[in-house]
């Protein structure tokens, strides 16, 4: 959807669905063609997919009936497009049914106070607001509102999760197991690039043999997608968690150069020359497909029991990130090679580590 400026200097709002392009009547502001623009997604409901049908009458529009449309209309991983889809169901019919245009900072301020009283954790409450505040910015978008009545109201925020960072010894451990584990050459180089990079399990898997390249004698990654997985939607790929912001290049230690090196030679011979060109999913099957990112969940649970240590496989990332700054490393560049959205997130997760 886009608003579309004509010569005469009017406006006009587009929506373009499957290579069609519909668009509405000629405004004189642009608030009218965003008003329009969304009277005509309503009409278009049944050609965009039962997932974008809406009412009739934009002034009332509810809650659900939102995020019903945000759903629909915006790119969600699969991932997170079933929380957002678990929230809207569990989140009670007095938030929900209540009109969008209705609604006002004090009704969040009410909201919240009303799911403590119906037991709901801080952390439950933060991400509903979450779920929430991106549908009413979509609804400003849409012309229904003029601002995001949520934005300024802070929704009850959960304590950090304790970081237990993974000692040297349980490094030691993890790398003399997958050593000793040579049949599963394809996840010790998972493995090995998680540790060198801090990257996400979604992005590691999402990774093709073409996002390797080499600069004066370095070998790095480049992250561009990342994988995900739903019941519902199987495997996907999708943006980064973070967009363009998570898009970075990081480089690669000599373990993880030779473990990469060993399953390339190994995934050429066990299916062909093609599953290894540079298109080529690196942690696949096939080649032309990427891996559930369980998989990798399950093979970690069993290398854990093989080296007899307690570790998450995020407990890399987490060793990644604070091994940089312990360093002395700018927060800025290390947000970046972290592909946080801010140098603050980094601060907020880590800082504290530093600080002991």
């Amino acid at each position: 959807m886009s608003l579309e400026k004509l010569p005469s200097g009017r406006w006009r709002g587009v929506v373009r669905h499957n290579g069609a392009k519909r668009t509405t009547a000629p405004f004189n502001t642009k608030a009218e063609a965003k008003k329009a623009e969304a009277e005509l997604v309503l009409n278009l409901g049944d050609e965009l997919g039962p997932s974008v049908r809406r009412p009739t009458s934009v002034g009332s529009m509810t809650i659900n009936e939102l995020m019903t449309t945000h759903q629909g209309q915006a790119k969600f991983s699969g991932t997170y497009l079933a929380e957002y889809k678990r929230y809207q169901k569990k989140l009670p019919t007095s938030i929900t049914g209540r009109v969008v245009s209705g609604v006002t900072p004090m009704h969040a301020v009410r909201w919240w106070a009303q799911l403590k009283k119906d037991g709901w954790t801080e952390g439950s409450t933060f991400k509903a607001h979450a779920y929430l505040s991106s549908a009413f910015t979509q609804a400003v978008k849409f012309g229904l509102i003029r601002s995001n009545p949520l934005r300024d109201v802070a929704p009850p925020r959960p304590a950090p999760a304790e970081i237990i960072l993974p000692t040297v010894e349980t490094i030691a451990k993890i790398v003399k197991a997958l050593k000793r584990n040579r049949d599963e050459p394809c996840f010790a180089a998972f493995v090995y690039v998680i540790m060198a990079t801090g990257v996400r399990r979604g992005e590691c898997i999402g990774l093709k043999w073409g996002d390797i390249t080499e600069l004066n004698g370095v070998s790095r990654i480049t992250v561009r997608r990342a994988v995900s997985y739903t019941p519902a939607t199987g495997v996907t790929v999708n943006e980064t968690k973070t967009a363009a912001k998570g898009r970075r290049t990081v480089a690669l230690d000599a373990a993880a150069v030779d473990a990469l090196r060993v399953w390339k030679v190994a995934q050429a011979s066990q299916l062909t020359i093609e599953a290894v060109m540079p298109e080529a999913y690196i942690f696949s099957k096939t080649g032309d497909e990427p891996r559930r990112p369980d998989w990798a969940q399950v093979q970690w649970t069993d290398l854990c029991d093989i080296a007899e240590v307690k570790c998450h496989l995020h407990d890399l990332r987490h060793a990644f990130v604070s091994g940089l700054l312990d360093a002395g490393e700018n927060p800025v560049r290390v947000s970046r090679l972290a592909g946080h959205s801010r140098t603050s997130t980094t601060l907020d997760i880590y800082g504290h580590l530093q600080e002991g």
